[in-house]
């Protein structure tokens, strides 16, 4: 127990205020719960999901790449107008195509991903089998992890490009929910002094 407030302790003296979160734990466990619903619900909504973010992505690289094109012909003397005006072309007709195309561009992403898991996997399992630093088994096995996950979303492609991302965003906000709840009920437990 005295570890967990440590780590508390450790945590909270750069990301918050402790005195602040002792008293506002029930916000924070609030906050908790209603983010793991979310993920819970974006879970189910896996497809849904997916798409949602594939045109939000899109949205965001439209509106960078428009930026990015505007910022090219304002600062044209300088001598990387033609890369900084490509770049913005580049963006902006991705962007385009992602929200005009979401189901496509969430299949093309969802195979990027997976060659990055696996590629990524791949050099955490050698990196950690060469180095063999302390406590290199956690290492070799992330690898493995995200490996296989590579491999499944692979060999399960296309049809996991409709549904990995909402996934993995569902999932992600189930555990950071639950590192709020754990993080309120620890802040709770707090004396005042502390």
């Amino acid at each position: 127990m005295n570890n967990n407030r440590a780590d508390l302790a450790i945590f909270t003296k750069y990301f918050c205020d402790l005195e602040n979160l002792r008293k506002q734990w029930k916000w924070f466990l609030l906050m908790g719960i209603l983010m793991m619903v979310l993920g819970f619900l974006a879970i189910g909504a896996s497809t849904a999901v997916t798409l949602v973010s594939v045109v939000l992505l899109g949205s965001v690289l439209l509106a960078g790449g428009i930026i990015q094109i505007a910022y090219a012909f304002w600062a044209r003397q300088w001598s990387g107008f033609f890369f900084s005006l490509l770049a913005g072309i580049i963006y902006t007709v991705t962007g385009f195509l992602l929200i005009v195309h979401p189901t496509a561009g969430a299949l093309s992403l969802t195979l990027l991903l997976a060659a990055f898991y696996i590629i990524g996997g791949l050099f955490r399992i050698v990196g950690s089998l060469m180095m063999q630093f302390e406590q290199w088994g956690w290492a070799l096995l992330s690898g493995i992890i995200k490996f296989v996950l590579g491999v499944l979303i692979w060999m399960g492609w296309p049809e996991t490009g409709l549904w990995v991302f909402g996934l993995f965003i569902g999932i992600d906000l189930v555990f950071y929910g639950w590192f709020w709840v754990l993080l309120s009920l620890e802040a709770k437990k707090l004396s005042p002094k502390t």
